[in-house]
């Protein structure tokens, strides 16, 4: 959708005819249209297009009223002010100097940068409406922000190789801004590359090593919590579509929710999982005082959910006990 408003802008730059401009609106809509029909008829295949469109159109507004009525403005600085978002604060002074430069000198900005400060806009309308401020959020950001301080950035390079002190002070002082950001995906990347390769063993990499180990490849897993990577580690396919649980555990009426927790059972007794895991969540005490709250609640949940706690007393034992998870085994017979 971002990507929308710089190609409608360039379709009519320049001003041509319209048999041309619609032309170019044309090609766009087909370009457009193209994956998202892909999508659609792979969806219809498979029988899934309803689910698709309960997630994308039901759930997905849900989840972003839920984060509304929690998270604060307090949430949304702290999580700004974190190193990692760095390269947007430095690309974003960038842009300002920019344009309060041309404002001085009386000079219209380039389109390109008119252009970009409008995606820009449009970002910052997605990123306040979904209301948690994670960094994946701010990614709409990223192409407006490099596009519009591009030209400032030149200028920069242009009067540094003129000798220019200022413009030197000005390189250097990004240069180090730049630098812990960095460092930390370097980091990153070092660990994922480690965990990748089999030399570093995350616990929960680990967990699923196990769970691969003592369950045969037809038979499945059930986490109640957020970490897919269990499935993946323990290559066994998930008893529910609900990898992450998030959309049973919103604390909305009970009747908002009673169809997909429904739907969540119905599969479990359909996949009899071998293991079910419930991942303890730790909440960062900061994150608490600021109302960084996502707008789930998976212990409530699972202690409210008469249903699934029926069906793991009766058919499933307590076999490990961790301050991270707690894992139960189906009992023999249990469940059949």
């Amino acid at each position: 959708g971002l990507v929308g408003l710089p190609a409608l802008v360039l379709a009519f730059r320049g001003r041509p005819p319209m048999a041309l401009a619609a032309g170019r609106l044309a090609a766009l809509a087909v370009g457009l249209a193209g994956p998202l029909a892909f999508c659609a008829a792979f969806y219809v295949a498979k029988g899934g297009l309803p689910h698709l469109l309960d997630a994308q159109f039901v759930y997905a507004v849900e989840y972003v009223r839920a984060a509304q009525a929690r998270v604060t403005l307090g949430c949304a600085f702290e999580r700004m002010s974190r190193t990692v978002f760095l390269p947007l604060h430095v690309m974003a002074a960038l842009t300002a100097g920019g344009l309060v430069v041309a404002g001085l000198r009386h000079r219209r900005p380039p389109l390109l940068t008119t252009l970009a400060v409008a995606w820009l806009a449009v970002g910052l309308l997605v990123l306040g409406v979904s209301a948690l401020f994670l960094e994946y959020h701010h990614l709409p950001l990223i192409a407006p922000l490099a596009v519009a301080s591009a030209p400032v950035l030149d200028a920069l390079v242009r009067a540094a190789r003129s000798r220019r002190a200022g413009a030197w002070l000005v390189l250097g002082l990004i240069a180090i801004s730049l630098f812990w950001p960095a460092q930390k995906f370097v980091e990153k990347a070092r660990v994922s590359r480690e965990i990748i390769s089999g030399r570093l063993v995350h616990p929960w990499n680990q967990l699923g090593l196990e769970l691969g180990r003592h369950t045969r490849r037809d038979e499945t897993l059930f986490v109640w919590g957020n970490a897919p990577i269990v499935y993946v580690s323990a290559d066994r396919r998930a008893a529910s579509r609900f990898m992450n649980v998030v959309p049973v555990t919103m604390p909305l009426p009970e009747a908002g929710n009673a169809a997909r927790r429904q739907l969540l059972l119905e599969e479990l007794a359909a996949n009899r999982p071998r293991y079910i895991v419930y991942q303890k969540v730790r909440l960062n005490p900061v994150w608490i005082s600021l109302g960084c709250l996502m707008p789930t609640d998976v212990a409530g949940t699972w202690e409210r959910f008469a249903a699934l706690r029926h069906l793991v007393d009766a058919d499933y034992e307590q076999v490990e006990d961790t301050e991270r998870w707690t894992v139960f085994r189906r009992k023999s017979g249990g469940g059949s």
